[in-house]
């Protein structure tokens, strides 16, 4: 059961890199930008998990340690209770960055979507600096539901809803390849 719960958190921690697409037509030049923040973001996401496990595994061996909240032990060990301070610092605004990127990426989907005529027109609504707000909001609706669930359940729903948009996107990607080649896109997948 441990290991199942494992295996689900580390496929929700890699789940989503496909999500900044929906915010291509607010970058300039994402042809260009993409490649290098995602080369550059696969890079900081490797050293930020690696360093930290390789500290951990040096401060211990005992497989039995590893429970939730033991790299603030590890910190603790390693450098004091000044470095415990930063890690749930860090992990704070960690947290904050991924709900941010979420809210924008799911509120910009709304909003393509209603504008393609797939949702209701009220979903197209933007403020004055352009933020799609109803989406915004929606977005914040189902969060305040799911608070109340349990995480790994929240963890499951997630992964098996990603696992449907991911086939769906797959699909369509393919459909468009074949239909409309030389369609416009902000950005462009690179094939042979």
């Amino acid at each position: 059961f441990a290991l199942m719960n494992w295996l689900l958190l580390v496929i929700r921690n890699l789940n989503y890199w496909d999500s900044v697409s929906t915010l291509a037509g607010e970058v300039a030049d994402p042809g260009k930008t993409f490649p290098k923040a995602l080369a550059g973001g696969v890079l900081l996401v490797i050293s930020m998990y690696l360093l930290p496990l390789l500290v951990g595994l040096g401060v211990t061996t005992n497989n039995s340690d590893w429970t939730l909240g033991y790299f603030a032990q590890v910190a603790d060990i390693v450098g004091g209770r000044w470095l415990v301070i930063l890690m749930v610092i860090a992990a704070a605004v960690s947290q904050l960055g991924q709900y941010q990127a979420e809210m924008s990426s799911d509120s910009y989907q709304l909003l393509g979507m209603s504008e393609r005529g797939m949702l209701p027109k009220c979903l197209s609504m933007r403020s004055r600096y352009g933020t799609p707000t109803i989406g915004l909001l929606l977005s914040s609706l189902g969060i305040i539901i799911m608070i109340s669930f349990d995480f790994m359940d929240i963890v499951e729903m997630l992964n098996v809803v990603y696992c449907m948009a991911e086939l769906l996107e797959f699909a369509a990607f393919i459909r468009l390849r074949l239909k409309h080649p030389n369609m416009d896109r902000p950005f462009r997948v690179p094939l042979p």
